[in-house]
């Protein structure tokens, strides 16, 4: 994904299909790793949603940064 390869770029402006995209596959995958979770109950899926989530993190902000920095300077 192109919001992955930029992970850690705040520079720049992202479109709306970009986030959105991010923010879908995302839901998806929090999603389910917690359906998983709650039917294993073992641990694992649990402990693998933090990991992921923590992998995301700063990808996540990142394109929040740029697209907010895309609606302020397009209005």
């Amino acid at each position: 994904m192109k919001a992955l390869r930029r992970g850690v770029d705040f520079r720049g402006r992202s479109n709306w299909p970009e986030y959105l995209s991010f923010f879908v596959v995302n839901a998806s995958m929090s999603l389910t790793l917690s359906a998983l979770e709650g039917w294993q109950r073992d641990g694992f899926f649990g402990i693998l949603a933090v990991v992921y989530g923590l992998f995301v993190l700063v990808p996540g902000l990142a394109i929040t940064t740029r697209l907010i920095r895309f609606l302020v300077t397009k209005g």
